[in-house]
């Protein structure tokens, strides 16, 4: 594989992994107070959902889009127990 190749490949597989995804979808009263639970919780989400098992996974070509997978899954059930917490109902999104 040729130099210039594999770098083009090597940039559109991380760039592909800094897309948004859905986290869930957040039912309850509206207001500051839910907005404000909402940024918390996606902070923990995305801070928490990275493990040594997805970073193992991303180390290999074959397993990058696993591991992004994993890190997406974590980071929903993280956002959700962690709304769930404040009160908040949240239907997860898939």
């Amino acid at each position: 594989m040729r130099p210039k190749t594999l770098y083009i490949l090597t940039l559109a597989v991380s760039l592909a992994s800094c897309a948004s995804y859905p986290l869930g979808v957040v039912h309850g009263q509206p207001g500051q107070e839910r907005d404000l639970a909402i940024l918390y919780c996606k902070d923990v989400a995305q801070q928490g959902s990275v493990t040594p098992g997805s970073i193992a996974l991303g180390a290999t070509i074959i397993g990058v889009p696993a591991g992004i997978a994993m890190e997406h899954q974590r980071a929903r059930d993280l956002f959700a127990s962690c709304m769930e917490a404040r009160g908040f109902t949240v239907e997860k999104a898939s």
